[in-house]
């Protein structure tokens, strides 16, 4: 007879929370309300779920991966677990997560056209409203718009909080770059903030990895940082896309 696999098993390798996804390196902008209904989630008993929306790269991924810390930190068992790499498994795994006091479901999308997953999710909310345990899930829509054919679970998904998470505006993302920079003990000119942050992609993690690779570069160089070293380095004379795709 074969032996079952646990949740852990089937879980494809590389889901894991990134260590710097916490509420200290989330950059607020139009997002405080969010922000600061994040502890009270954890710590009030009264609140079991917790519904975060937004477009991708919007920073819902990263505040399910720090509630997943926050919950560790507080000596509870948690799991950040993004639905879109479990979807080709069994909705039985879902039937696993009673072991853990603090689940974050990511990509809820990519299993909710599938009637099986639509009720084993409907009974995951009810389990951990009885049980008391905490349930925070990631949409790229509020869960109003959302088309769900068992009428049960898209009353259970609008239960409870839910918060949209706005994108950093242009202004968001050159402060975001400037302090980074003050971080590391240089000082960024506001014109080459704005040189980064009108030709990056629009969204933290890019102009991020941006500035880190012409830091680095320029350490290796030897040359300072300008706006005609940008330019030189990540070639954004010729396409935007060429930046993107460097680095993934």
């Amino acid at each position: 007879m074969s032996k079952q696999l646990s949740l852990v098993d089937q879980i494809p390798l590389g889901v894991q929370i990134e260590e710097h996804s916490t509420l200290d390196t989330f950059y607020i902008g139009s997002n405080e309300q969010t922000y600061c209904s994040l502890r009270p989630f954890l710590m009030d008993d009264s609140q079991f779920f917790l519904c975060l929306w937004g477009n991708p790269l919007s920073g819902v991924t990263h505040l399910l991966q720090a509630i997943t810390h926050m919950g560790i930190q507080s000596g509870r068992r948690c799991i950040y677990l993004p639905l879109k790499t479990v979807q080709d498994l069994s909705c039985s795994v879902l039937d696993e997560l009673d072991q853990f006091d603090v689940v974050c479901l990511d990509d809820l999308e990519d299993v909710l056209e599938k009637e099986d997953w639509q009720e084993s999710l409907f009974n995951l909310f009810n389990r951990f409203k009885g049980l008391n345990k905490r349930l925070a899930i990631g949409l790229k829509q509020h869960p109003a718009q959302l088309e769900i054919s068992l009428k049960d679970l898209r009353s259970r998904l609008n239960w409870g909080l839910s918060l949209q998470v706005h994108a950093l505006n242009e202004g968001d993302l050159k402060q975001a770059l400037k302090e980074k920079a003050q971080r590391q003990g240089l000082l960024l000119t506001d014109e080459l903030a704005n040189y980064i942050v009108s030709r990056a992609p629009r969204d933290i993690k890019s102009v991020l990895n941006i500035f880190e690779k012409l830091d680095q570069t320029s350490l290796v160089e030897q040359k300072k940082l300008t706006v005609l070293f940008a330019k030189k380095i990540m070639g954004w004379k010729f396409s935007v896309l060429i930046v993107f795709a460097a680095l993934q």
